[in-house]
């Protein structure tokens, strides 16, 4: 299952999170997120334990794919914000 959200803010994958979270209780979800997420040293760690991977949104980051594909063939959810954006 891919889930494709919209992305207005910083505060929709805080959003997302608390209502996907619930209602797929019993799911595996992995988010994909900007690799700039994880160079925030305490919200990084947070990141990487909440199931989110890092992609490199300055080219096209076939390892990231790769790793969506290897996600989705286990059967687990992937959150995806597909707009990205600039938000710093």
């Amino acid at each position: 299952m891919i889930l494709a959200i919209n992305h207005a803010s910083n505060f929709d994958p805080i959003l997302a999170g608390a209502w996907v979270s619930d209602a797929l209780r019993t799911r595996r979800i992995h988010w994909l997120g900007k690799r700039e997420l994880f160079s925030w040293p305490l919200f990084g760690w947070m990141c990487a334990l909440g199931g989110v991977h890092p992609v490199d949104r300055s080219t096209a980051d076939v390892e990231a794919y790769r790793l969506a594909t290897r996600i989705l063939e286990k059967g687990y959810v992937l959150l995806i914000f597909p707009e990205g954006g600039n938000f710093t």
